[in-house]
């Protein structure tokens, strides 16, 4: 089997390239990320995804069984990929990777549309947007959605949440830096302290990826990626004191957040793919969540020593 990844060289990606080794015989991976670099024994290329000749000479010399679509961030990239995909060949499956920002209940919380509450959890079937999200056309998983959906026939798109893991630590940098700051105190608006949003460890979110290469399913499908257990923000942050052994106190506001909504949850229910193709959790959320505080204690711990030395 012959596997072409757009790029993923950081977060999820190398999980996801080892996995598909550990898992599945004889697999041959082709990377295309602007680096070049490989993590493992990959072929490589160099390249930018958008340059369209190049894009096309690679499908058409590698010719892959599957294509994985890491970076899809506009409508623009995905239009040329799927383009290309359309002329060389239409039946070329396809896994994109999205986002659970798709979903109106986002445009909701950040007031971009006049649109009432969205019950949680949110499922595959639920409305989206309408409009771009807060962050623009130059992030429009919506439209990546629509672009690889429109006329290829075998599309999977995994619409994935808050990814953690380290080497990124911005999941928990937010709290963890107070506690180890020693601060005595961590404030919550009492919004903010309820608001449950889904998560997923990254190890877990390749192996999502992954479960559906070996599914070898065929027709257009649409999956949501997040782990069983939704925590609100104030659960999240208590996690993470226990595991940094902080013993100050989170103190609960009334003020309110002004630019956000959060009397809006946003958890997605994963049913879907774990009824029909199997998927649970390989990795532990606790040992992920573990790892990630203990890399940024040291990558904290590594910049003060550099200060004396």
């Amino acid at each position: 089997m012959k596997i072409l990844l757009i790029g993923g060289t950081s977060l999820i990606g190398p999980h996801v390239i080892h996995e598909l080794y550990s898992s599945i015989p004889s697999v041959k991976i082709i990377t295309l990320t602007r680096s070049g670099r490989n993590y493992f024994c990959e072929t490589p290329y160099s390249g930018d995804r958008n340059d369209e000749s190049e894009l096309e000479r690679i499908l058409r010399d590698e010719d892959p069984d599957i294509l994985i679509d890491m970076i899809a961030f506009t409508k623009e990239s995905a239009d040329l990929t799927e383009r290309i995909i359309y002329k060389i060949n239409p039946k070329l499956p396809v896994i994109v990777i999205s986002s659970i920002d798709v979903y109106a209940a986002y445009a909701k919380i950040h007031g971009t549309e006049s649109i009432g509450y969205q019950d949680c959890p949110l499922k595959e079937t639920d409305k989206l947007r309408t409009l771009p999200g807060v962050e623009g056309l130059l992030y429009d998983k919506l439209g990546v959605e629509k672009s690889y959906t429109n006329r290829l026939p075998n599309v999977t798109v995994l619409r994935l949440p808050a990814i953690y893991g380290w080497p990124d630590t911005t999941r928990v940098d937010t709290y963890l830096d107070q506690m180890l700051d020693g601060q005595s105190q961590i404030v919550l608006s009492k919004e903010r302290a309820e608001w449950k949003f889904s998560r997923c460890l990254h190890k877990n979110a390749a192996h999502a990826i992954v479960t559906v290469v070996k599914s070898s399913r065929k027709g257009v499908d649409v999956y949501n990626v997040a782990e069983e257990i939704t925590y609100n923000d104030l659960d999240w942050c208590t996690k993470i004191s226990k595991i940094c052994g902080w013993n100050g106190e989170i103190v609960i506001s009334k003020d309110t957040d002004e630019n956000v909504d959060f009397k809006q949850n946003f958890y997605v229910s994963s049913e879907k793919i774990r009824r029909e193709l199997g998927y649970k959790e390989k990795y532990s959320p606790d040992e992920g969540l573990f790892e990630t505080i203990r890399f940024h204690a040291y990558l904290r711990q590594k910049r003060e020593y550099k200060k004396y030395y």
